[in-house]
């Protein structure tokens, strides 16, 4: 971390919380976890071979619940209205329950926190353009309330760690007041970049956030869990045996990982960084970053770990195998087009999961619905905010595409 000055802040302050000592016990995540299909050929048939791969793990802020249920509900309205036009039946269009998920885990969340008055705070960008998406997930944490039986109305507040830094009061007691409200559940949909922490008053109310009594989604360490040196650890041999002791259950989860090659200083990494070099169309760069943009892909890996000439500075990265997802037609449709465009496409498959535990015992720990990213097969990463990728909805076929 020596030269990843923003994780070692976020390290550094988990440290100091962790010495401190931990004044919640109750560990709460919205995660989601990435995938692509594979594609590869059998050298000796030439058939087509499929397999899913696990392009990412996220910890914080993960996006696009509520709109990705919305356009898997527009798809199947447009399924009836067309359903004599069309080759494949309604029931091939799954259903998405991520908003309802998300919705019931935050209210879930703030009734174990145990005071009717406390509130639900988003920690967002004040200038978030994804501010729908946060919409659909309150109104849908607000009719959950309602049906676990509370009758009053729970404030839910929207803050970015400036307001809440100019604003929030920590007590003695470690409750964390916000607008003379008292927080009961703290849900980040920012603060995984340097950009979200651009004033100290930001890294206050990062600290003030994890010593109180709110219940955070996630605590640093949370976040820090889905960095990618985790990942790339996890994957390593007897790290997934550790924690899952079924043996078909840890085959099943080794299939969906790509090869992962540590960077650090020593034989290993120096190793990877070469493979790298030499073939740098097989893989990508990672640093600990989330929000799209920061992976290098071809040229530009070769360049940045030939900049590299100190060791421990490629540590900042992990090298990740290139996932080859097959390429399928479909219309994009964005703001930006007059009409309709049919292009070449892929495919990114989000699996969300809902965690909630006190410590001790697991009171949620589901999967929570899903969303489907496509982009133009051209471009090396599809972000939907920047509009470089569109979400859509998969369409299930009875095919075996390998192990999963």
């Amino acid at each position: 971390m020596v030269h990843d000055g923003f994780t070692k802040k976020l390290y550094e302050l988990f440290s100091k919380i962790r010495k401190e000592g931990i004044t919640q016990n109750y560990h709460f995540n919205i995660a989601r976890s990435d995938y692509m299909i594979n594609e590869e050929t059998n050298k000796d048939t030439n058939e087509n071979l499929y397999s899913i791969k696990q392009v990412e793990y996220n910890t914080i802020a993960v996006a696009y619940a509520g709109l990705g249920t919305k356009v898997a509900q527009l798809h199947k309205y447009i399924h009836k209205e067309l359903e004599s036009r069309v080759s494949f039946r309604e029931d091939q269009l799954p259903v998405n329950d991520a908003i309802d998920k998300l919705g019931t885990a935050l209210a879930v969340a703030w009734k174990l926190y145990g005071v009717e008055s406390a509130a639900v705070v988003y920690v967002l960008d004040s200038t978030a353009r994804n501010r729908y998406d946060q919409k659909l997930i309150k109104y849908s944490c607000i009719g959950s309330l309602r049906r676990i039986g509370v009758r009053k109305s729970v404030p839910v507040l929207f803050r970015s760690l400036q307001e809440i830094g100019e604003d929030g009061q920590l007590r003695k007691d470690r409750r964390l007041f916000i607008c003379e409200k008292e927080v009961a559940v703290c849900y980040f949909r920012m603060g995984f970049s340097p950009g979200n922490y651009s004033t100290d008053e930001c890294w206050i109310a990062r600290e003030i956030i994890e010593r109180s009594t709110a219940i955070k989604c996630p605590t640093i360490g949370g976040q820090l869990v889905g960095t990618k040196k985790i990942q790339q650890v996890f994957a390593e041999p007897g790290m997934v045996e550790k924690f899952i002791h079924e043996p078909e259950a840890v085959k099943r989860i080794r299939n969906t990982f790509v090869c992962l090659y540590t960077l650090d200083p020593g034989s290993d990494g120096d190793a990877a960084a070469k493979m790298a070099i030499h073939n740098p169309s097989r893989y990508i760069l990672k640093p600990q970053r989330e929000g799209g943009y920061h992976n290098l892909f071809d040229d530009d890996i070769v360049t940045e770990l030939e900049r590299m000439t100190d060791p421990t500075e490629r540590s900042q990265y992990i090298l990740m195998e290139k996932i080859n997802p097959p390429i399928v037609k479909n219309y994009m449709v964005h703001v930006d087009l007059k009409q309709p465009v049919l292009i070449e496409s892929v495919t990114e498959l989000g699996i969300y999961g809902v965690f909630l535990s006190d410590g001790e015992e697991e009171i949620l720990n589901e999967a929570a619905g899903h969303v489907l990213r496509s982009k133009d097969y051209k471009l090396n990463e599809g972000h939907i905010s920047a509009g470089s990728g569109a979400l859509d909805s998969p369409c299930l076929i009875e095919e075996n595409i390998g192990p999963v």
